[in-house]
């Protein structure tokens, strides 16, 4: 197996960046649908539970939160059960600190849409 250069390891990080939304935007989908706080703090719960409590399709929601599982924002098993890591925890609407609003206020339409008007006005290339 090759080695691991520091060009790989950048393009890597890069990459990650330029695909931030996607993990903005499912974080969203976390917080719309209320998924931390529908599993308790130390608990888990079957995948087909939470999308039946969700009103939602199992297929989709279980490949929504093993993305966010590879961020270690909860904790898929093999065995299709779904349970917090500290991360996914933060998400609850009763957690210190929580993050849940910031979920969804961060990524709302409305925010999103006005950030993109306002993209570099000052630079001829750009389509301002």
């Amino acid at each position: 197996m090759p080695a691991t250069t520091e060009a790989d390891s950048d393009r890597t990080a890069l990459d990650l960046m330029l695909r931030g939304f996607q993990l903005s935007r499912m974080l969203r989908l976390a917080a719309d649908l209320g998924i931390a706080d529908r599993i308790l703090p130390d608990g888990h719960v079957s995948v087909d539970a939470l999308a039946t409590s969700c009103k939602v399709q199992s297929t989709q929601l279980v490949r929504v939160l093993r993305a966010l599982a590879a961020f270690e924002v909860f904790s898929v098993s093999t065995e299709g059960t779904v349970a917090h890591t500290p991360r996914s925890r933060l998400l609850r609407t009763d957690a210190p600190g929580s993050l849940h609003h910031a979920a969804r206020f961060w990524t709302s339409p409305g925010l999103v849409e006005g950030l993109g008007r306002n993209r570099c006005r000052a630079h001829r290339r750009c389509s301002a």
